[in-house]
């Protein structure tokens, strides 16, 4: 196969697709690892989502990805070295962290050093268990990152996905989670973090990572880890965390070997899977063509889900035709209301 040029993320409704772009223009699409691996059944959830209802479910759903988002968005900034500010909502009793805070990111716009604000103490308290989880591994603080964040691929397992970390560790015992240590061999390691409860498919996605990893860069990994930052352990030096290691032989032979039953599964199901809307704009604008105000009458209004008018108004000379325009709240006038006649 001709090298890869680019490859690009395509996300739409649920599922989730990669496009390989090659030398010779040909393009590959490639299903996401998460997508194979979301026809596989997972009986707990299914009886959670019995006894709360569709609609509680999908509500708290949504709320767990937001924040599970929000929280490898805060391990990566500062991972990389960036800056994590605790910026709770501004309370008579918190004065100095708000004044702190903003001084704080003072000195890092003026350093240029990212910087990312987190008011919810959960999430700040799952960055914590992370950094701290980062120094049992690296007591200098020198983190050893070859990826981050970063996109992988096989042509071979027709698959692709997001990688969390690919982290080079020292050997040791590491007292991390639990009472019994976690013993590592020397080497490098898929690593992704989960802000949920532990499930058989987090290993099958790091088994298929791993092999589309080894594929592109011609390199052995060691082997995985998960990191769970909302875990009930509550002995270790991370009380609240929990990480777990499988060696590489295990996750090609056993884990990978799952992956591809599941492939097989869903690619009988959608033998002809294409996405349903390939390419859009994040934003989409209708313009139109503005009425001069001389005229006495407003640009076309458009009504919210509230019933609130909102219009379109400015001066014939500051408006071209295709701009986008900054929408106005225009006040509704009050109906006059008739005074009673005597008798009514």
């Amino acid at each position: 196969m001709n090298p890869v040029v680019t490859v690009s993320q395509i996300s739409y409704f649920d599922d989730r697709l990669y496009r390989l772009t090659l030398s010779d223009e040909t393009k590959i699409l490639l299903p996401s690892v998460t997508t194979y691996l979301g026809i596989n059944p997972k009986p707990r959830f299914a009886r959670w989502r019995g006894d709360v209802g569709n609609e509680t479910a999908d509500q708290h759903i949504a709320e767990a990805m937001a924040r599970g988002s929000r929280i490898h968005h805060a391990c990566y900034t500062w991972t990389t070295g960036g800056a994590i500010i605790y910026d709770p909502p501004y309370e008579k009793g918190l004065k100095e962290i708000n004044e702190q805070s903003l001084l704080v990111k003072q000195q890092c716009v003026g350093a240029g050093v990212p910087y990312l604000t987190i008011s919810d103490q959960d999430v700040y308290m799952a960055l914590r268990r992370w950094s701290l989880i980062m120094a049992q591994f690296y007591p200098d603080g020198n983190i050893l990152i070859h990826a981050a964040e970063s996109i992988v691929w096989s042509p071979t397992l027709q698959c692709a996905g997001k990688l969390d970390y690919l982290l080079e560790l020292p050997a040791g015992k590491y007292s991390v989670s639990g009472a019994t240590p976690l013993v590592l061999d020397a080497g490098i390691y898929v690593l992704d973090i989960k802000s949920g409860y532990e499930d058989a498919d987090h290993w099958m996605q790091l088994a298929a990572y791993l092999a589309c990893y080894e594929e592109m860069a011609h390199v052995p990994v060691t082997g995985a880890l998960l990191a769970y930052l909302d875990a009930e352990t509550r002995t270790g030096a991370v009380p609240g965390a929990k990480v777990v290691m499988r060696e590489r032989e295990k996750l090609l032979s056993d884990d990978l070997t799952d992956f591809q039953a599941v492939q097989r599964i869903w690619r009988r199901n959608n033998p002809n899977f294409t996405p349903k809307v390939f390419e859009f704009p994040n934003v989409t604008v209708r313009t139109t063509v503005a009425v001069p105000l001389s005229t006495g009458t407003l640009a076309p209004t458009i009504k919210t889900s509230t019933d609130q008018v909102i219009a379109t108004a400015v001066e014939p000379a500051e408006r071209k035709i295709g701009e986008l325009e900054l929408l106005q709240p225009v006040t509704r006038p009050e109906k006059e209301t008739k005074k009673p006649k005597k008798g009514e």
